[in-house]
């Protein structure tokens, strides 16, 4: 990732990098189970870790959007809405955008996340514990 980051910076001083981890794994290395990739067994089987780099000439040239996102890190949200954040973060919009889905934006909206129909943050609303950043 570092080479892909500082290709990035070198080429596009000006840029953003999204990275999302594999998901419907074991993402944070606790036993596997008999519902590996599938199944409501743990978080560590949904949640997908990712982060956002930002060059330096992307915050300089974005720097009012930039200095709100920090606060957004703790944000829950699904792949589902991930369009509308990228639309953000590149400054786009598209047919259909919900700047309420984007977890880049001011007028974000918690959803109810599910996992084969069922509310997962109910579910593991007692068993969340991840990783510190």
């Amino acid at each position: 990732l570092k080479n892909i980051i500082d290709l990035t910076d070198r080429l596009a001083p000006e840029s953003a990098l999204v990275y999302f981890s594999s998901h419907g794994a074991n993402a944070y290395g606790s036993p596997q189970g008999d519902s590996v990739g599938f199944g409501f067994k743990s978080i560590n089987y949904h949640e997908i870790p990712f982060f956002i780099w930002l060059s330096n000439g992307f915050k300089a040239a974005n720097a009012d959007s930039v200095t709100r996102w920090p606060q957004y890190t703790e944000r829950r949200a699904t792949l589902n809405d991930f369009a509308h954040t990228l639309a953000d973060l590149a400054g786009a919009r598209f047919d259909g955008y919900d700047p309420a889905r984007s977890l880049l934006s001011e007028q974000f909206l918690p959803r109810t996340r599910t996992v084969n129909g069922l509310d997962y943050d109910a579910r593991f609303s007692e068993t969340v514990a991840r990783p510190a950043p």
